[in-house]
């Protein structure tokens, strides 16, 4: 997915910083709360020049993508008990229900008591955040296989781990996919909110920390760096799901082409 590709998109982009300067400039928002746009770049510049951004980067990205495999991991296992036992879906979807709605941030106090202020702690409200949107996409898409496809697979001799490496994990890979792309939102968002309350450096620190320091530009130029981290993950499992079942992407266009024909 081309972010910028379309060019009313890019319209949208600059309307929004034109915006964005002409309130700065006008003072409807002081100045210490709503810096215009031209300090940004000089105050980014000066956090990379003191180590301060990029040792807060790489402590984030470290934790997302850690706790986001610990996700994958946790919710591909659920995933397949569940879809292939009804007595486990039985007993651990009620567990499931009680606690997806959970807020990962209401956990903190708690798991402090036994993790203690580390990279424990970081890894278990990271991974529990982004676990549910993978589970319920690959849960989903594991019970929506086609049962054809699997009965077509067993008259060949494949059994249940050959069934479901060869043929579920393939055909649900499209729905998976969005899971993951959700579940990566997921723990940056919670990377960068733990990181605010229990500190320990990272983007949400350095967050914190610029804000009530009042150095208000960098907080902004911070928030910046946040939402690149946003798309540059997302841009990252694009190409990854387009590297994996380029095939479906490009059936399921032609599909539409026909359609439309």
């Amino acid at each position: 997915m081309r972010v910028f590709g379309n060019p009313l998109r890019i319209v949208g982009v600059l309307f929004l910083l034109v915006a964005w300067e002409v309130i700065a400039w006008a003072g409807v928002i002081p100045s210490r709360y709503f810096p215009p746009l031209s300090e940004l770049p000089p105050a980014l510049l000066g956090l990379i020049q003191s180590g301060e951004l990029k040792t807060a980067e790489v402590l984030t990205i470290t934790r997302i993508f850690g706790g986001l495999t610990i996700a994958c991991l946790a919710a591909f296992v659920l995933a397949i008990a569940t879809t292939s036992c009804e007595i486990i879906n039985d007993m651990l979807t009620p567990l499931i229900e009680v606690l997806r709605p959970l807020p990962p941030a209401a956990l903190i106090p708690v798991m402090i008591f036994f993790l203690g202020i580390g990279r424990e702690l970081f890894l278990f409200i990271i991974a529990f955040a982004a676990v549910w949107p993978i589970y319920i996409s690959t849960a989903n898409a594991l019970r929506s296989v086609d049962g054809a496809l699997i009965e077509t697979g067993a008259s060949l001799g494949c059994g249940p781990i050959t069934t479901l490496l060869q043929i579920r994990f393939p055909a649900a890979m499209p729905e998976i996919f969005t899971g993951l792309r959700v579940g990566a939102g997921v723990a940056l968002i919670a990377t960068v909110v733990i990181e605010m309350l229990a500190g320990r450096g990272g983007i949400g620190n350095l967050l914190f920390d610029t804000t009530f320091s009042n150095r208000t530009p960098e907080t902004y130029g911070v928030i910046v760096v946040a939402g690149a981290n946003g798309l540059l993950i997302n841009a990252m499992f694009v190409g990854l799901r387009r590297l994996c079942i380029g095939w479906h992407i490009s059936r399921s266009s032609q599909l539409t082409t026909d359609a439309m024909g």
